[in-house]
């Protein structure tokens, strides 16, 4: 046995296990053994937080996959409601295409019943203003060929002279000169003009 060894055998039994001797002597040993432990706890613990880390990215995935599915969902509800409003605009283009194309019709014939409805105005004007002039001529109609100051045949004018005063009119102007005509051509028949 070693010097070191005796010293040790003897001074065991004295001194017992003490610290000092533990740590005299396996103060390496001790060290190592901590580190160890240190290095085991540390180990451990990386171990649980990247489990945790692990067990997160996993949720993470998850969540992100219902996202997706539901951005895929909504992507395609997105596609549906666009094609019903671009049919809906489409038909409200082609409604409103016929309303103006309506709207347009309904202008011109407006514009053609305003227009007919002048000359219908214009007709009735007209239509008075001969039936005026053809009750005074019937008044004043005089049954002689040849008669030179036009005496009513009527009674109730007595007293009055015949005046045209609607002569002034186109029509009444070309009704008469059809009137002269036609009278001309016939024997014994004249018609005279105060």
């Amino acid at each position: 046995m070693g010097t070191i060894e005796l010293i040790m055998a003897l001074l065991t039994p004295v001194l017992g296990c003490s610290t000092v001797v533990g740590f005299v002597f396996y103060r390496k040993a001790n060290h190592r053994l901590k580190n160890a432990e240190a290095d085991k706890a540390q180990a451990e613990a990386c171990d649980s937080q990247y489990e945790m880390y692990e067990k997160r990215i996993k949720d993470l995935h998850e969540s992100l996959n219902v996202a997706n599915e539901q951005i895929i969902t909504l992507h395609k509800s997105n596609a549906k409601k666009d094609e019903i409003i671009d049919s809906k605009t489409e038909r409200i283009r082609e409604l409103t295409d016929k309303w103006m194309e309506s709207e347009h019709n309904t202008n011109e014939v407006n514009l053609r019943l305003e227009s007919a409805n002048d000359r219908i105005l214009e007709l009735t004007e007209e239509s008075g203003t001969l039936k005026l002039d053809l009750q005074n001529y019937k008044n004043w109609h005089c049954r002689k060929g040849d008669c030179p100051h036009r005496l009513p045949p009527n009674p109730r004018l007595n007293g009055q002279t015949f005046h045209n005063a609607l002569s002034d009119n186109p029509a009444i102007k070309a009704v008469d000169n059809a009137f002269d005509t036609r009278v001309k051509g016939r024997p014994g028949r004249k018609r005279e003009e105060n």
